[in-house]
């Protein structure tokens, strides 16, 4: 794990309304070659998406709020409004990458509680997002495409920064870097974990020119509902297994 910064600090990520006026993005094409067996009741990973923009158009839906009230309900039945006030607006990756953005709908007052994500031109709950209607998503599978990037994110920053993380924890992830080597375990059509590497050659950091001479194992989590099965070292010897011949660091 890599130690950032405070809970305060990390929701300060968010950025509101003003922050949009001028919102250029750039596309970073991408494509997933897993077969989707039923579009009618697919999950956002399993839909068709070439770019960022594509996926989360933030200009274009911030502007249609001023139309008018919308709400979204969550799975418990409860309404949450959705206004400019409650959307935030959560970078992917780091400050010295291409500046890719989701919008996050969180409890009014309380953006520690992210409870929606907007992706292709609907609101879906975080639950929902890191679903699957793919049987042939199973077991460890690279992170390849846009949505698989993001599936990544929600995982690391918010299911483990936000929602599952102990509040007398303060350890988080950094963003993952769009060129990190990294797998997600999917089980039962869930993405339920992952782990990130650092690859031979990427340099250890942006303060410094020297380089890792090994892949590193980086990160490892496996959601707290799967914890104590096993998940975790069937990742460690799939990282073992895939760097073998380089050799490994940890």
């Amino acid at each position: 794990m890599i130690r950032c910064p405070s809970m305060l600090q990390q929701v300060s990520l968010f950025h509101k309304w003003n922050d949009f006026k001028g919102y250029c993005a750039f596309k970073m094409d991408s494509n997933s070659n897993l077969p989707v067996e039923n579009l009618v009741n697919s999950h956002p990973v399993d839909l068709p998406c070439q770019d960022y923009d594509a996926l989360c158009p933030v200009f274009e839906y911030l502007s249609s709020l001023e139309s008018g009230m919308k709400s979204f309900h969550l799975p418990s039945g409860a309404e949450v409004k959705v206004t400019h006030d409650n959307i935030g607006k959560l970078r992917l990756f780091g400050e010295d990458e291409p500046p890719q953005y989701l919008l996050a709908l969180h409890l009014p007052g309380d953006e520690t509680q992210v409870v929606a994500i907007y992706l292709h031109h609907k609101w879906w709950p975080i639950s929902d997002v890191l679903k699957t209607s793919s049987k042939s998503r199973n077991g460890l599978i690279f992170v390849e495409s846009v949505m698989e990037r993001v599936i990544l994110f929600l995982l690391s920053q918010i299911v483990f920064g936000m929602l599952e993380r102990s509040q007398e924890e303060h350890i988080y992830f950094s963003t993952h870097p769009v060129s990190e080597y990294g797998k997600i375990f999917w089980q039962d059509g869930e993405a339920v974990g992952f782990y990130t590497v650092k690859k031979k050659g990427s340099l250890c950091n942006g303060c410094t020119c020297q380089s890792y001479l090994l892949p590193v194992l980086d990160t490892v989590f496996v959601r707290r509902h799967w914890r104590r099965n096993g998940l975790a070292m069937q990742m460690l010897q799939d990282f073992c297994k895939s760097a073998h011949r380089e050799g490994a660091g940890y």
